[in-house]
């Protein structure tokens, strides 16, 4: 019985996984384990390795590398208002008007439990 897998030697990408694999460590932990896929993706390309998002991820998974920035965060964003000068023209005064000269809404929004 011949076992031809014994005198198998890696080929290219095997080798080349694992030089990905350690440059994705290295990155992530360069970026103090905040980096995710999107810029890992990045980084690798500026060091002229082209590996899909994917493959990144999957081998983030595999070395247990989770980023900081996994979790969905609470932002406050500030209020961006329209400050123009507006002109009061009704002045209050609905009763003296035709019927839909005037239509008033009001539209609130409220984050309810993360959503």
């Amino acid at each position: 019985m011949v076992y031809y897998h014994l005198n198998k030697k890696d080929s290219v990408p095997c080798t080349e996984e694992s030089i990905i694999v350690n440059h994705i460590k290295d990155i992530f932990r360069r970026s103090r384990n905040n980096y995710g896929t999107r810029k890992i993706k990045v980084e690798l390309e500026k060091l002229g390795y082209k590996v899909s998002k994917k493959r990144i991820s999957r081998i983030m998974k595999e070395s247990s590398l989770v980023s900081n920035y996994t979790v969905a965060q609470y932002k406050v964003h500030t209020a961006n208002c329209n400050e123009s000068p507006i002109p009061n023209i009704v002045d209050r005064n609905f009763d003296n008007r035709n019927k839909l000269e005037v239509a008033v809404s009001d539209l609130t929004y409220v984050r309810v439990a993360g959503n």
